[in-house]
């Protein structure tokens, strides 16, 4: 018993074995997406997360990852999320997430796909960029797309951009050089 908790304190030393093992419970846990509820006590229960409250617009409860994904689960140590357009059009205080400190990389936008594990796909690409690598990045099609379909989205929702040829928007990427506004 004594060597295989040497052995897992060791693992967790790591930065990476941390960061694999988060890919390891995203990739086997349960997907739940639009909770009900019916107060922030409930949502806070439910999630273990003081970062989670009960949308009344919707009665569900937000998405406890806006800050980021490590931040929420390996605690405050790790940075904030960098912000993408979608945080920027939200309203001008910006609350889950931090300015990036350098303009030199533009947004990324990734296609999400039509089926589930396309967004999951996409979803962690979007964690590496935005956590790890602190790249803007955008989950979606189209700009009406990437507020629903992030996985910082604050309703906790699935959606699928709908099946279509991603070569328009390949062509409107290349012409207009930014992938902040796409239709």
């Amino acid at each position: 018993v004594m060597i295989r908790t040497n052995v897992i304190i060791s693992f967790m030393n790591s930065r990476y074995n941390r960061v694999m093992l988060i890919y390891f419970f995203i990739l086997i846990g349960t997907i739940e997406a639009a909770i009900p509820c019916t107060s922030d006590w409930f949502c806070r229960q439910h999630y273990e997360s003081a970062h989670s409250s009960c949308l009344s617009k919707s009665s569900t409860c937000s998405n406890p990852f806006q800050e980021g994904c490590l931040r929420t689960k390996l605690g405050e140590d790790w940075a904030r999320r960098v912000c993408n357009s979608d945080d920027s059009n939200k309203d001008s205080k910006i609350k889950h997430c931090d300015l990036p400190s350098y303009k030199q990389y533009p947004e990324i936008r990734i296609y999400n796909g039509d089926r589930e594990s396309k967004l999951f796909l996409a979803w962690i690409n979007q964690i590496v960029l935005m956590e790890l690598v602190q790249v803007p990045a955008t989950v979606g099609l189209t700009s009406e797309d990437t507020p629903m379909s992030s996985f910082y989205s604050n309703e906790n929702i699935i959606h699928l951009s709908e099946p279509k040829s991603v070569w328009e928007g390949i062509k409107l990427g290349n012409n207009i050089a930014d992938c902040t506004s796409t239709v």
